[in-house]
């Protein structure tokens, strides 16, 4: 009598790799979800910058951000801005929602700063963001 089908051993097998391969894809696509997030952001926050360094230009000092622009961030994962003046370079730090963004970017922060010399560069970093979320811009800095 020949058997037709599958065994138990063999359906486990596949089922073991099924699951090993969906863990895999879960964890590549939350990083891709993260870098994603960021990458929309620093995309957001471009006009911003740029009316920061105006400001910065004529004004020679960090000035309050909403005074800046004459109106409020409101982004899909910026929960609040803040400028600060450390040492004559004027930086802004914005901190991601701690809801509806990716766990890796949950209430963490991420800093511009306007260099001496106003060539239109920023200076991008991120003590606590991962570097692999983070633009190669970003990165190492």
């Amino acid at each position: 009598m020949k058997q037709s089908g599958f065994t138990l051993i063999e359906i486990m097998i596949v089922v073991a790799i099924i699951g090993i391969l969906a863990a895999i894809a879960t964890v590549s696509y939350n990083g891709y979800v993260a870098r994603a997030q960021v990458a929309e952001v620093l995309t957001m926050i471009s006009p911003y910058k740029l009316k920061l360094i105006e400001n910065y230009s004529a004004e020679q000092s960090c000035v309050d951000l909403n005074t800046a622009l004459n109106e409020s961030i409101s982004t899909k994962y910026i929960a609040s801005s803040e400028i600060t003046d450390v040492a004559g370079t004027c930086s802004v730090v914005f901190t991601f929602k701690s809801t509806d963004v990716n766990f890796g970017l949950r209430s963490k922060q991420i800093y511009f700063s306007i260099p001496d010399g106003l060539d239109g560069a920023w200076n991008c970093q991120s003590d606590d963001i991962s570097q692999r979320n983070l633009p190669a811009t970003c990165r190492g800095i």
